[in-house]
């Protein structure tokens, strides 16, 4: 049951995921207001349709992320090396070795990972 409860989640993301860039990629278009050009989406938009101010202003604090962190991240020497390497690291896997039954095995043997 949890197998199913979690394929459930996952394509229940996936479909939200979808909705949202399909969102995103077919409804973008923009407005030009006071000299600024705002580029956004949404669905249903008709070639004329306007927005009032406070769209506009929901719009700006939608499409703009403000943070008290930090902008910049500094890699350390030893970090970038690390980075840098972890495409060329390879991950064997430890296999268990079975002797050769002559019966019928009812499930997959063991595999361990690491």
């Amino acid at each position: 049951m949890e197998m199913k409860k979690r394929r459930l989640w996952a394509l229940s993301f996936l479909f939200l995921f979808s909705i949202y860039w399909c969102g995103i990629v077919y409804f973008t278009h923009s407005h030009l207001v006071n000299g600024v050009i705002i580029v956004h989406s949404h669905p249903g938009a008709d070639a004329g349709h306007s927005h009032s101010d406070a769209e506009y202003e929901t719009i700006f604090y939608l499409s703009h992320f403000y943070s008290l962190q930090s902008e910049g991240f500094v890699f350390e020497p030893l970090q970038r090396f690390a980075l840098c390497a972890l495409p060329f690291v390879i991950c064997e896997q430890a296999v268990l070795l079975l002797p050769h039954f002559s019966g019928r095995l009812w499930r997959a043997p063991p595999q361990l990972c690491f």
